[in-house]
């Protein structure tokens, strides 16, 4: 009896908590989760190649950590050579079929506002993203940085 009374005891509350349906329910109305793109890949691709040198150090203030990530994986020169650095992703994105990798690139995706708009979570959304689940899950580190690497057929090493 009493084995039958824990099974019961055990069964109720599991049968009846599959039944709700608002457990990732947010509240979209108080949490609004914007994403913002950072656009590196377009950043490199018009920078300005009669002035490079200061083209890179903007990059280097824009994207400070991805930059040198970057640089530290597509080729040997050390990302703190800001000149040697400069040489290769200017001999980089002038390479005639980076070039056009480049135009295809910014002539496909000019603007990214939809694709944010699709991960960002507005007012009127009904469906959470997971980028507003974690933002609800974990409000005080709030959403990490979107950027958007620059990808080409060619490694920097090749060129």
């Amino acid at each position: 009896m009493k084995l039958k009374i824990f099974l019961a005891l055990l069964v109720i509350p599991i049968v009846f908590s599959c039944g709700r349906k608002d457990r990732f329910h947010i509240n979209t109305t108080q949490n609004k989760t914007e994403v913002k793109i950072q656009r590196f890949d377009r950043d490199l691709i018009q920078s300005d190649t009669t002035n490079f040198n200061s083209s890179v150090k903007k990059l280097y203030v824009n994207y400070p950590v991805f930059l040198q990530t970057f640089i530290s994986n597509m080729d040997t020169v050390s990302p703190q050579d800001t000149l040697a650095v400069a040489r290769v992703l200017k001999n980089f994105v002038t390479f005639p079929q980076v070039k056009n990798v480049n135009e295809q690139v910014l002539a496909v995706f000019a603007d990214v506002a939809d694709i944010e708009n699709e991960i960002s979570v507005k007012a009127e959304s009904f469906t959470p993203s997971a980028v507003s689940l974690y933002d609800d899950i974990y409000p005080v580190t709030g959403v990490a940085n979107f950027v958007t690497e620059y990808i080409a057929c060619l490694s920097i090493s090749v060129i």
